[in-house]
């Protein structure tokens, strides 16, 4: 199953790292955090499309020694798992996308045979690698592939259109600053007017479904 996965919560100074991925699995299209040396044992071994490069997490979680030498009282700092993009990184704790200095292998990395309709555009037509992966929340690619403007995108459709059905989707979602929001579609952190100029500007409706020619009679 696709996801996030650390080693272990390793207790040693940061920027140490020990061990690695141990026991019997079916691993494909994971993140192995902290694994970068590709250690695996016991049954463990690499998967298709798994990623052991540095996933530049926004935020890696770690441990805590809590004041004391005491590792009894150790206790774990979750992290942002949100993985880092030139192109914008979703930050919960601010609520609007943020850019970075550099871009995460996990990006369009995920299984290719996965639905990536949910992620927002800008995106590469395959979903990240990572516990975001498929989700509005997903790290945006520099790819740019697809039309930001079309909300509904299909997989199968390689024409992006947009059209009334477009505009409807903005409209049920007016002026809400809740994100992220494909609507929002210059990522502004509002639905409002700039948006809609950005979809009207991308106007490219389906063209009519070709018809048979009348036989001559």
């Amino acid at each position: 199953m696709p996801g996030v996965y650390q080693q272990q919560h390793s207790r040693l100074q940061p920027g140490r790292r020990v061990g690695g991925i141990y026991g019997a699995s079916i691993s494909s299209y994971n993140v192995l955090w902290s694994n970068e040396g590709g250690n695996f044992g016991g049954g463990a071994a690499y998967g298709d499309g798994d990623v052991v490069l540095d996933p530049l997490f926004a935020a890696n979680g770690y441990w805590d020694p809590n004041g004391t030498p005491d590792r009894n009282d150790d206790f774990w700092v979750d992290g942002d798992y949100h993985v880092k993009s030139e192109a914008g990184r979703w930050s919960p704790s601010d609520n609007r996308w943020v850019r970075d200095g550099q871009s995460s292998p996990c990006i369009d990395a995920g299984d290719p045979n996965a639905d990536w309709t949910a992620e927002l555009w800008p995106h590469g037509r395959r979903i990240n690698a990572g516990s975001h992966g498929g989700t509005p929340q997903a790290s945006m690619s520099l790819l740019q592939l697809g039309n930001a403007a079309d909300l509904n995108p299909d997989p199968s459709d390689a024409n992006d259109w947009v059209d009334y059905s477009d505009v409807t989707l903005l409209t049920e979602q007016w002026l809400r600053t809740e994100g992220p929001l494909a609507e929002d579609i210059n990522r502004d952190g509002i639905v409002d007017f700039a948006d809609l100029s950005v979809l009207l500007s991308n106007w490219k409706p389906e063209p009519p479904a070709p018809q048979p020619p009348s036989p001559n009679r």
